[in-house]
Parts: structure tokens; C-alpha cells; sequence
């Protein structure tokens, strides 16, 4: 059975009627099939949580630098006389 072309009566600006009506003359669409999950957000997810961590860790190591020094050297006592020059008091305190 087919609908008419215009509906018997006026129908309301409003109203979604017409469109239902519509819907009778065309068939039923099949279902879409089922789109595959791409994986590459999660690689890219992957990558910056990587980066991230990578950078955390560079700044907690030269904070650690920074507080505590560098390892291979550590605080030198040195006596300098009152009155030496800048230059005698490299001297003194290069040869420590």
C-alpha cells in the first residue's frame, strides 16, 4: 500500500507527521557494520605518557643536583690569610 503524495489534512508547522510519513516510502536501511577500534590514540597516548615520565625523571635528577651537589666533589676547608691577593687564593684553593 502506498501513502498519499500530501497528507489528507493540513498538518501543523509544528508537527514531525510529515516526516513520518515519509519514512514509509523508503525501505529499511541494513545496519551498519560494526566500526573497528583504531589503536593509534592509544599509541599516541602511550608515547606522550613516555615522554612525560622521561622528563619528570630528567628533572628530578637535576633537582637532586641542585640540592645535593655534584658527586665527585664536596665541600673543601681552606685557610686564606688576611690580606692574600684573588690570584694566591686561586692558587691555594686549586691545589685542594
Amino acid at each position: 500500500m502506498t501513502q498519499p503524495s500530501r497528507p489528507l489534512r493540513p498538518v501543523p508547522s509544528h508537527s514531525d507527521e510529515p516526516y513520518v510519513r515519509d519514512a514509509f516510502q523508503y525501505e529499511e536501511l541494513p545496519k551498519p557494520l560494526p566500526r573497528r577500534r583504531s589503536r593509534r590514540p592509544r599509541w599516541v597516548l602511550l608515547a606522550v605518557a613516555g615522554a612525560v615520565v622521561v622528563l619528570l625523571a630528567i628533572a628530578g635528577f637535576w633537582v637532586d643536583r641542585q640540592i645535593h651537589g655534584h658527586p665527585h666533589g664536596g665541600p673543601v676547608a681552606v685557610s686564606i690569610p688576611k690580606g692574600t691577593s684573588t690570584a694566591s687564593t686561586n692558587k691555594t684553593v686549586a691545589s685542594r
